[in-house]
């Protein structure tokens, strides 16, 4: 029926068609994981009340993103275009250097940051900047709250040290839903 050149185009062809179907199964679960961090992150805030700041205070939460990868600004961008923080409108910015960017009120580090944590922590000592981060171990170097992955499963490090340091009030229910660390 088939002659043997059709056979492999066809057999070539499928092969094709799989591995970009998996690639794009790949990019979904990463916007995936980005939309459930974004939630993790828009829940949390309700429990954290920021201390005033000196400034003017704006109606506008402004969470910055530290990343090489621009779909993870675009999934938080998606997530919180209609949510509120504290009733505040939320507006997420791509952060290229930390050092000309104070005006935050929540820092995201991504795991794909190569940098010092301990530095961004110092650098953003006294700016009232919630941290957050996803990397194994960022809780204990400078971070806040660390988003963590185990089994497949998204849970949350928090620091009360760091937090009660930088000025931040937390509600004890956060203590109970996340793991405390020093």
């Amino acid at each position: 029926m088939w002659g043997n050149k059709t056979y492999n185009i066809v057999i070539k062809k499928g092969i094709i068609i799989i591995l970009l179907l998996l690639s794009h199964v790949n990019l979904f679960s990463q916007d995936r994981e980005y939309l459930i961090k974004a939630a993790f992150i828009e829940k949390i805030t309700r429990f954290i009340d920021w201390p005033e700041k000196t400034e003017k205070q704006e109606d506008i939460i402004v969470i910055g993103i530290l990343s090489k990868t621009p779909e993870i600004v675009n999934t938080f961008q998606f997530y919180f275009k209609d949510q509120l923080i504290h009733n505040k409108s939320v507006k997420i910015e791509k952060i290229e250097n930390i050092n000309t960017n104070k005006n935050l009120d929540l820092l995201f580090v991504s795991s794909d940051y190569k940098g010092d944590i301990e530095k961004i922590a110092e650098n953003l000592s006294g700016t009232k900047v919630l941290i957050i981060t996803e990397k194994k171990g960022y809780s204990r170097q400078g971070a806040h709250i660390n988003l963590v992955e185990e089994y497949n499963r998204i849970r949350f490090e928090i620091n009360p040290e760091k937090l009660n340091n930088s000025g931040f009030y937390v509600s004890s229910k956060l203590y109970a839903y996340g793991e405390v660390v020093k």
